[in-house]
């Protein structure tokens, strides 16, 4: 539901800039470390990521901020996916995926724990392209990315999750 343009670099700095923190990857290690935190109701501003894959791979760039509740179980967090497209300047084309992580469920199949997500993707969106354009990147355009789904008839992913929106991917560059 995002589109950067730019660099590797100008992503991270744009990101820790508007205050966000990368994710670390979601070894065994990680995720005991992240099960810990949330059993305790601790704050987690690295936790790990589940990988997710597109028919481009596994995401390149993760990135996530704490709300004011300083839980894991609470999070915003971004996948982004770089494009074999190049602009002219070499600027580099990436493909994001944000969502807000609203609570925690646990399962008894691996992974054990899956983060529910706020069904409004368009929320999330929109507060990450806020973010970084108060952080000094530059809103390019908006484009049709996908059909819109609505509330009435919201689609599900991967977990069973349910979710709507516009499909607008709002373009941002990063400097």
């Amino acid at each position: 539901n995002l589109i950067f343009v730019g660099s590797e670099n100008g992503l991270k700095h744009a990101f820790e800039k508007a205050g966000w923190s990368g994710a670390n990857p979601g070894t065994p290690i990680h995720i005991v470390a992240a099960s810990i935190t949330t059993l305790f109701n601790k704050a987690h501003k690295t936790g790990p990521f589940t990988p997710h894959f597109i028919n481009i791979g596994l995401q390149d760039l993760s990135f996530q901020k704490l709300p004011d509740k300083k839980s894991f179980a609470q999070r915003h967090h971004i996948r982004i996916w770089r494009t074999t497209y190049k602009l002219p300047g070499s600027h580099h084309v990436w493909v994001a995926a944000a969502s807000y992580d609203s609570s925690l469920r646990f399962d008894i199949l691996p992974p054990f724990i899956h983060h529910h997500i706020d069904p409004n993707l368009d929320l999330e969106r929109d507060l990450i392209a806020m973010e970084l354009i108060q952080a000094g990147c530059l809103m390019v355009d908006d484009y049709q990315m996908n059909h819109p789904i609505s509330n009435d008839s919201p689609a599900k992913n991967a977990t069973g999750a349910k979710y709507f929106t516009d499909g607008i991917a709002r373009i941002i560059e990063v400097k």
